[in-house]
């Protein structure tokens, strides 16, 4: 003669009870279904509640059970629909340690693919901007790092003069200005770049300051050793070692709608500067 199946279906849905409190469950005593193998102290799964202990058996049809709280339970006062699986099961194992902390995220400010040029410029003039909402930077080591590429268009095989700047609101945080300079470049004279990639991170220190980290090295064309085309907020000279370096910034509001903006120049009114490909994100270290 067969046995009895240890697997059962529930025939009504069921409120969560809160945890070590007790619920009774009607099951299903047709066909292949029973309960009669559940007895007082077992452990038994319900599919949609998680772990119980048997506290009752009342009849064929129906246990009182008791929620035993485990980690993937359903919440207190959450519904089991009916139809759900019931079989036993052993106790539940003990939680696991916690994993480590992951890295955190960034968020998104904008990403800009225009091209956005200027022709005989020769003050400066905005390429670029974009709003940063008030309290984006709220708390120390929260961070906006910006990228972008900028090119100076050529004109009879000659590299023409320029310059770029990024502000936040009105504080310039780096300038890097080849307006007065021309460098030697096989036959012809080029001003210190044809392109240039630029990579800034401004990390909050203060309720109005700021960590700079700039990065311009990844530049083509050629720089000269040492002079004044380059130059970072908080740093007086303007050296060659500054294509990558460090700086502190002061009277930044961050508690205001500021936008961080970028503005070129070029030497004449022949000569075309272009930034495209600006991202700006929000992280923190």
């Amino acid at each position: 003669m067969d046995g009895l199946n240890v697997f059962t279906k529930t025939t009504a849905d069921f409120t969560q009870p809160a945890v070590n409190s007790n619920v009774t469950i009607t099951v299903s005593a047709v066909s292949q279904y029973s309960i009669e193998w559940a007895k007082p102290n077992d452990y038994i799964w319900i599919q949609g509640g998680g772990y119980y202990q048997v506290v009752t058996y009342i009849d064929s049809t129906s246990i009182e059970v008791k929620n035993l709280g485990s980690t993937d339970n359903a919440a207190p006062l959450a519904t089991v629909t009916s139809g759900a699986y019931v079989h036993p099961s052993g106790p539940p194992g003990a939680g696991g340690t916690n994993g480590t902390d992951g890295t955190n995220g960034v968020a998104v400010i904008d990403y800009d693919f225009a091209d956005n040029s200027h022709t005989g410029d020769t003050s400066w003039t905005s390429l670029y901007s974009k709003q940063v909402d008030a309290n984006t930077l709220d708390a120390n080591e929260e961070y906006i790092e910006g990228e972008f590429f900028v090119s100076m268009g050529m004109v009879g095989g000659s590299a023409k003069k320029g310059g770029i700047k990024i502000k936040f609101g009105t504080t310039t945080l780096f300038t890097h200005d080849t307006t007065t300079l021309y460098v030697p470049f096989g036959e012809n004279f080029l001003n210190a770049f044809t392109s240039l990639k630029v990579k800034f991170r401004m990390i909050r220190t203060d309720t109005d300051k700021a960590r700079l980290e700039v990065d311009v090295t990844g530049l083509q064309g050629q720089l000269p050793s040492s002079g004044s085309y380059l130059a970072v907020s908080g740093i007086s000279s303007g050296y060659n070692e500054l294509r990558q370096c460090t700086a502190e910034v002061s009277s930044l509001n961050f508690a205001a709608n500021t936008n961080m903006v970028v503005e070129g120049k070029v030497s004449d009114s022949s000569a075309t500067i272009t930034s495209t490909a600006h991202r700006l994100i929000k992280g923190q270290i």
